[in-house]
C-alpha cells in the first residue's frame, strides 16, 4: 500500500506531482475530444475528463498540487491553443478549484467516503450556477449531460479508495 502521509508531506515530490496532474489534465481532455460528439454534445462536456487527475492529486499529495493546478491548468490551455475560450476557461479554473477544495475537505474528516467524488462535482457545478448567476458569464453545463461523468468518478473513487485503504 501507498503511504499517502508521506506522499502528501514529501516536498520534493510536489513539484513533479503539479507537473504530472497539469500534464494529465491537457492530455486526457485533449484524448477524450478526439471522440465524435453524440447529439452535438461532446465527449468532453460529457466526461467531463478535467476533473479526474485533480480528484487523484487532492487524495494522493499536498493540496496545494490539486488547488494550483486546478487554477493554472484551464487558463494554460486557453492560453495556448485558444481552447477553451477564455470565458469558459475562467469558468472551469473556479469550478476545480472548489471541487477540490470539496475533495479536501471531505476527505479529510472522511478519507474512505467512496462516492466523494461524484458529490464534489454536484455541489461544484451548484455552486458554480450560483456564482455564475451574479457574473456576466453565461455558462451551463446540466446534470443530464455530465452524468457519465459522474460515473467515472464514482469508479475511480471506488477504486482509489480500495486500492489506498483497503477493502473493509
Amino acid at each position: 500500500m501507498l503511504n499517502i502521509a508521506r506522499l502528501k508531506s514529501d516536498t520534493r515530490l510536489q513539484v513533479p506531482a503539479a507537473i504530472v496532474t497539469v500534464a494529465a489534465m491537457i492530455a486526457l481532455p485533449a484524448l477524450v475530444h478526439l471522440l465524435p460528439p453524440v447529439n452535438e454534445i461532446s465527449w468532453g462536456l460529457r466526461l467531463l475528463p478535467l476533473f479526474y487527475a485533480p480528484f487523484l492529486a487532492a487524495l494522493l499529495f499536498h493540496p496545494a498540487v490539486s488547488l494550483i493546478a486546478g487554477l493554472v491548468t484551464p487558463l494554460l490551455n486557453w492560453g495556448l491553443t485558444g481552447s477553451p475560450p477564455y470565458e469558459i476557461a475562467v469558468v472551469l479554473s473556479f469550478e476545480l478549484v472548489v471541487f477540490s477544495a470539496i475533495v479536501l475537505i471531505v476527505e479529510r474528516r472522511r478519507p474512505k467516503f467512496a462516492l466523494l467524488a461524484p458529490i464534489a462535482l454536484i455541489l461544484t457545478k451548484a455552486i458554480s450556477a450560483i456564482a455564475l448567476l451574479v457574473t456576466p458569464i453565461s455558462f451551463s453545463n446540466p446534470l443530464q449531460t455530465y452524468w457519465p461523468a459522474l460515473i467515472v468518478l464514482a469508479v475511480l473513487n471506488l477504486l482509489t479508495v480500495r486500492y489506498l485503504y483497503g477493502s473493509d
